[in-house]
């Protein structure tokens, strides 16, 4: 729409706009005709004669359009050539498409250029193809892809545009897509979504949405990629996203218009959200609508799956690389998960070299990036210098305000290329997604550009590592020095976390002998608390020390016993700490948590006379009023256990009564929350499964149904999560012939990239499972072999020996049902080979 005016402009001008005289001409003769003036700057940006061309202001254009002989730049747009009444459908349908096509080949390709990617070496998201294959087939209207930058959204996207266009499922339907800028280029802001698509794409001046004859039987699907660039200011984002909102709302009872749009997590929850909350018709047909609260790392994209991953590494690591290729395999399980973040796998790909395997968590990862593009770079020295600038302008932590570039020009002249190694300094600096920049307006409404680091945890650990240093190294008064300093900051307890991590992994004891007698603000947080528990499972010399001393005190065995118990890894290093633990155990609640853990923790791994004898100990133990949480749920798991791997009829049936007295205990429980009782079912659920018992699955699913305060449990995400997941488990182990909807399919990766996040593994395996039978219902072999890969991997990686067993048999069956008798054979000749003729009863009972 700017071209055609800028062209109508020239022809009243008389002659092409080319140069700086032909810009103050056309100036001054606006000036004489309008009696306001568009400096010859202005039009030089406009035109493109400068470096960095500018999107005009509705002003400017109003001026313009008045030169032309329009009232307005509305105006102008509403008498632009192409207007029309709808005449035939199917041309005024075709002519949609035919231009519909064009920009959305172009806006992919645009993307893949700015990305220097190309369409085939793109990742390809399953995630997204599940969300639009959901869109499409349900009664919602539209739906959003949130992500903080650099998740690959705007690829994902494209490479679905591309892949779909003329897939058979779109014949004859319009995919319209748009980037945020070329939104800006061409949407008058006062305009309704309707108005402007019928005059822009369909070229009528009748609105097309009020003609539901030509939608029948075919898609018109609209998708926006980077909303949060149509401006740098947002003002005109915020308008267009409310005139999208009111679009969703006017015709969310179409069921052949869908739209998408993309945006970053920050931007999402800080104002857009609200605007769909905020509206009725729109919120009820807005597919995956989250109120909670979205902060700058929060997403409802699903973190890389194992074939994502291998593609990655194929397109780029292993088609430059002349030796071995880098397999998803040789990677440990722990810097597997690291990387399934795509920021980190961003990092990753940008050091990998062989040493580079070894890495585990974020951390060893983060600073491993921090060495090779900061600490060791060629501009090392400059970049230390602008990093410690923006550490210090935020006071290393306590302000997170970004800083403004000004301010970094007045110290470094990172604008200057020649003045020094400064400006190539920063340029790597934002090359690599260390730091990034963003254009606002301040309270004056002046533009300012400003900086700050592009991810939480790089940031965090350079915080950390400084206050470190100041320090003079980790002690105890430290991490009451960082409480104090940082009560009132989002960053007090990831800056805690990160201490004790770095003391742990240094073998510091000194620094964290005495962690439980730190204020409570500290040693009783449930986050930290939570945190330390899973130090404990890397096997440092310092563990064993570390817990010996704090079973010295019953405060800290009791700091250890009620803050968590680490399903994800009993079999690797967590029972090491109940061993220790139980050796100074002397109170009923420590004893039954110790054995029962190491009890359900032998059965795992297929020991079963390790399993009889914590149970012969734990035999004369009941649950009471003294016993914690995890206590009562590890006593009722292991009652689950001890029943069906005895095969004890009585046993069996008492389990519901061992239930119902775990339940009132923890009604009775001081530290029990009203959702405890909850958490308490839905972690009892899987390990029924386990042992096929469905009827005592459904047993606690009617327990948790008919639960008097059912509704605050609704108000939990994770918990209703967790439900949602453990109702369709059991529908599929009833029928074979269960199929998830592409609604619960793209439900259920939403809840998988939930629990991926805070690991949970028995969960995600019963997740990933129930996605590999959609798959395979869908006669889509390929996809249903790699969720139950992955499902099969975390059990073998978490020495889930048991639940591994169990999800073979399973996959047998369901491959035998699906006439695959050769490949279920050979699966169940696999987990044969699992277990010896000692233990060939535990293979039994699954």
């Amino acid at each position: 729409m700017v071209d055609e005016l800028k062209r109508r402009v020239e022809q009243k001008f008389g002659g092409k706009v080319v140069n700086v005289k032909s810009c103050q001409s056309l100036s001054e003769l606006i000036y004489d005709r309008c009696g306001a003036r568009i400096s010859d700057s202005t039009l030089r940006r406009i035109w493109g004669l400068l470096p960095s061309p500018q999107k005009p202001s509705t002003s400017t254009l109003d001026l313009l359009s008045q030169f032309i002989g329009k009232k307005s730049w509305a105006d102008f747009l509403n008498s632009i050539e192409g207007g029309k009444e709808i005449g035939d459908l199917s041309t005024v349908w075709d002519t949609a498409k035919e231009n519909a096509q064009a920009i959305s080949v172009g806006t992919s390709a645009f993307i893949l250029k700015k990305s220097g990617v190309v369409l085939k070496d793109v990742i390809y998201r399953q995630c997204i193809d599940d969300q639009m294959s959901a869109l499409v087939s349900s009664d919602y209207m539209a739906t959003s892809i949130i992500a903080p930058g650099g998740y690959g959204k705007s690829l994902g996207i494209a490479s679905w545009v591309m892949r779909n266009l003329n897939r058979k499922t779109f014949k004859h339907s319009i995919i319209y897509f748009l980037t945020g800028s070329q939104v800006d280029d061409s949407y008058s802001h006062s305009m309704p979504i309707d108005t402007w698509i019928s005059r822009n794409l369909f070229k009528v001046n009748e609105n097309v949405f009020g003609s539901p004859e030509l939608f029948r039987d075919r898609y018109f699907i609209f998708i926006v990629d980077a909303l949060d660039e149509i401006d740098s200011t947002m003002t005109k984002s915020a308008t267009f996203f409310s005139k999208v909102v009111e679009f969703v709302s006017k015709y969310s009872g179409s069921k052949s218009v869908k739209v998408l749009v993309t945006t970053r997590s920050s931007v999402w929850g800080r104002s857009l959200v609200q605007e769909v909350i905020n509206n009725k018709g729109a919120s009820a047909h807005w597919m995956g609508l989250r109120s909670a609260a979205f902060d700058s790392d929060t997403t409802n994209m699903p973190l890389l799956n194992h074939k994502e991953l291998q593609d990655a590494f194929n397109n780029f690591i292993n088609k430059k690389s002349k030796g071995r290729a880098l397999l998803v395999e040789q990677l440990n399980f722990m810097l597997r998960e690291t990387i399934s973040h795509p920021y980190m796998l961003k990092l990753f790909i940008s050091i990998y070299n062989s040493s580079t395997l070894k890495l585990q968590n974020y951390n060893d990862v983060i600073d491993e990036f921090i060495s090779r593009e900061i600490a060791h770079a060629k501009f090392a020295d400059e970049n230390l210098d602008i990093i410690n600038f923006m550490l210090k302008k935020q006071c290393y932590g306590q302000n997170l305000q970004p800083v403004k570039k000004s301010d970094l020009k007045e110290m470094y002249p990172i604008h200057l290329r020649k003045g020094g190694n400064y400006f190539s300094a920063y340029e790597h600096l934002l090359a690599f997604s260390i730091l990034s920049e963003e254009t606002v307006a301040n309270k004056f409404k002046n533009l300012v550009v400003q900086v700050d680091f592009s991810h939480s945890n790089l940031r965090d650990l350079l915080i950390t590592r400084y206050i470190v240093e100041a320090n003079g190294g980790i002690s105890q008064d430290l991490f009451i020095k960082v409480d104090k300093d940082y009560t009132n900051s989002d960053l007090r307890i990831r800056l805690i976390n990160n201490l004790y991590s770095i003391a742990y992994s240094e073998n510091n004891f000194e620094a964290i002998k005495n962690f439980y007698l730190l204020p409570d603000t500290i040693s009783k947080d449930k986050d930290i608390l939570k945190f330390i528990i899973f130090q404990f499972r890397n096997d440092k010399p310092i563990l064993q020390l570390l817990v010996q001393d704090y079973c010295k005190h019953s405060s800290a065995k009791e700091f250890l016993i009620s803050s968590y118990f680490d399903f994800d890894y009993l079999n690797t290093s967590f029972y090491k700490l109940l061993e220790l633990i139980l050796y100074s155990a002397t109170t009923k609640n420590e004893k039954i948590y110790c054995l029962a853990g190491l009890a359900i923790s032998r059965a795992q791994l297929l020991d079963r006379d390790g399993f009889l004898a914590f149970s012969e100990e734990l035999k004369d133990l009941d649950i009471d009023e003294s016993c914690c949480f995890y206590s009562i749920l590890i006593w009722t798991i292991w009652n689950v256990y001890f029943a069906h791997i005895t095969n004890d009829a009585a046993l069996l049936g008492d389990i519901g009564k061992k239930v119902a007295r775990a339940d009132v205990l923890i009604n009775r429980n001081a530290s029990s929350n009203q959702l405890s009782i909850f958490h308490f079912y839905l972690e009892l659920i899987p390990h029924l499964i386990l042992f096929k018992n469905t009827a005592g699955a459904k047993a606690i699913v009617e327990l948790i149904e008919n639960h008097p305060i059912k509704e605050e449990m609704v108000k939990d995400d994770k918990l209703t999560m967790l439900y949602s997941l453990y109702q369709m488990d059991i529908k599929s182990m009833e029928n074979f012939g269960f199929k998830l909807t592409p609604m619960q399919l793209y439900s259920l990766e939403q809840h998988i990239n939930t629990l991926s996040i805070s690991q949970s593994y028995i969960n995600r395996v019963s997740g990933y499972v129930l996605l590999a039978y959609s798959h395979l219902q869908q006669d889509d072999k390929q996809t249903f072999m790699s969720y139950y890969h992955t499902a099969l991997e975390i059990c073998s990686n978490a020495n889930f020996k048991l639940f591994e067993i169990s999800k073979l048999k399973r996959l047998a069956d369901t491959l035998d049902n699906f006439k695959m008798q050769t490949q279920a054979q050979r699966f169940r000749d696999y987990s044969m080979t699992m277990v010896n003729d000692k233990n060939r009863e535990l293979y039994n009972v699954v």
